[in-house]
């Protein structure tokens, strides 16, 4: 049986709160969807100074396209959003696959929570809107921007491109679709920008990229080069805010809040925690000592599974888990001499 959780309380708007379910609903439906599935959806450059920047402008014309009262008003805000988007793409490789895997998956996730949730077109409207406004408002873009763009790309995609929705299985990008439907014109991206406020937007990212990069290194220290321990996945499921993600480069991206379920426990994070760039493994500062049973640290909570615990890692001071997993890859845990037969 596939199950969907939802944070409670429920939101207290009716809206948003149907909004909320038929996203969630969706999530529950998308493996039995021919929808196509990136390789990689880090997106770790939108949290660079140019990847936020051209972003945000993208968001307000695609805003302002939800809001123009005439063709001529609208084809031309939605050129705006793909000149945007293109020039951001332009300067980071492999960015068009990420944003599009995550696109089909949040941003296709949302829009059906936009179009099922709501009966009429404005109230979808009107989501779509709120949607863009709440991006902006987030401290991380890097898993929460197709939020944002997910219902803008596909309500404007049911004006251009009616039966779009039929043709999911061959579809790989909503922006490359829309382009294709709507004869718009393309302007030079930084000339358009001063119709967005692209000055006051440059000065802001500009500020916020000190703050990032201090951030950053403060990350580094605890979670790459301190002492730390490192929790392979196994059979992972796991619950984080997208809203809140940090890239800090090679190693992964930081979670400030995040619960992990896998064969060797639960773990509940609050003061932040690496998860491997390649997905393999979440990163923790290494405790004092390493107790079976409860294990705590530097705002984190671990609670190991029977026949689970920590030992002495390769570099002095980090730890590793040691145990049994019922499908270990590649003989990476130890095994015990049996495996506990209590789920965690």
């Amino acid at each position: 049986m596939r199950w969907i959780q939802l944070r409670w309380p429920l939101p207290a708007d009716r809206a948003q709160r149907a909004v909320l379910m038929m996203h969630e609903s969706f999530h529950r439906l998308a493996e039995q969807l021919p929808i196509l599935r990136a390789a990689s959806v880090a997106n770790s450059h939108l949290d660079a100074p140019d990847g936020r920047y051209y972003l945000q402008l993208e968001w307000r014309a695609l805003a302002a396209a939800l809001r123009a009262t005439t063709e001529a008003e609208r084809r031309a805000a939605i050129g705006d959003a793909l000149a945007f988007r293109q020039a951001r793409r332009s300067r980071f490789p492999d960015s068009a696959a990420e944003e599009d895997g995550l696109e089909l998956n949040e941003g296709l996730a949302e829009y059906t929570g936009v179009v099922v949730g709501l009966r009429d077109l404005a109230a979808r409207v009107d989501a779509a809107l709120r949607d863009l406004a709440h991006g902006a408002e987030v401290p991380s873009f890097v898993r929460s921007f197709a939020y944002a763009t997910g219902p803008a790309l596909g309500l404007l995609l049911d004006r251009y491109a009616p039966g779009w929705r039929a043709r999911i299985a061959q579809l790989a990008s909503l922006s490359d679709a829309l382009a294709a439907a709507v004869d718009a014109p393309r302007p030079d991206p930084d000339g358009a920008a001063a119709s967005y406020g692209g000055t006051a937007l440059r000065a802001a990212e500009d500020a916020r990229a000190a703050e990032r990069d201090a951030a950053v290194r403060r990350y580094r220290a605890r979670l790459v080069d301190g002492p730390v321990a490192t929790l392979r996945f196994f059979h992972m499921h796991i619950a984080f805010n997208p809203d809140t993600v940090q890239p800090i480069g090679a190693p992964g991206s930081v979670y400030p809040t995040l619960r992990v379920v896998d064969d060797w426990g639960v773990l509940e994070v609050t003061g932040g925690a690496l998860i491997k760039a390649d997905w393999s493994a979440v990163v923790i500062p290494a405790p004092a000592s390493a107790p079976a049973g409860i294990a705590t640290g530097d705002g984190w909570t671990l609670h190991l599974a029977p026949g689970w615990r920590l030992e002495p890692d390769e570099r002095p001071d980090d730890l590793r888990l040691a145990g049994c997993s019922r499908a270990a890859p590649g003989g990476s845990a130890p095994a015990t001499s049996a495996c506990p037969t209590a789920a965690p």
